[in-house]
């Protein structure tokens, strides 16, 4: 049988409130405590990087075809100062010119690929229409690399 405190509760749920109070105020002083240094914040074995964030959302609006716009959107910029408030909003100017610099790398990447091929290559195309009724044709390029691995 619990035993029960002077102030009629819980033994143990007490302990437990009171922990739980430490520990919060643990968390909200190590809050009041970080500084931000080029971009990224650090707490414990956590760290935020801006510029890493814009670039998964560059990832994320490529890979689902989700509108431009979609980062000036109210609900998109609550959910993101909810999820994570150290996150600074862009613009779809500014998230266009972070899309555009990763197919630069992308294409960089491509390139680099097939000037190391010596031997053949094999293109097929494909036609499709996107959500937004944009057309888009896809060339895929096919080689074994030079350890006999199949390359796309």
């Amino acid at each position: 049988m619990a035993t029960r405190d002077k102030y009629g509760g819980n033994e143990c749920l007490s302990f437990v409130f009171i922990s739980f109070n430490f520990i919060a105020g643990t968390i909200e002083h190590v809050w009041s405590t970080i500084k931000e240094a080029y971009g990224k914040v650090s707490i414990g074995t956590y760290s935020f990087d801006q510029d890493n964030a814009r670039r998964e959302l560059g990832n994320m609006i490529i890979l689902y075809e989700y509108p431009l716009l979609m980062v000036e959107y109210i609900g998109f910029r609550r959910f993101m100062n909810t999820l994570q408030p150290l996150f600074k909003n862009v613009s779809r100017n500014t998230i266009k010119n972070g899309i555009l610099k990763i197919y630069d790398y992308k294409k960089l990447k491509v390139m680099s690929l097939l000037e190391k091929n010596n031997g053949k290559i094999t293109i097929t195309t494909d036609m499709w229409t996107s959500n937004q009724k944009k057309g888009f044709v896809a060339i895929t390029v096919h080689f074994i690399d030079e350890v006999w691995k199949l390359q796309s």
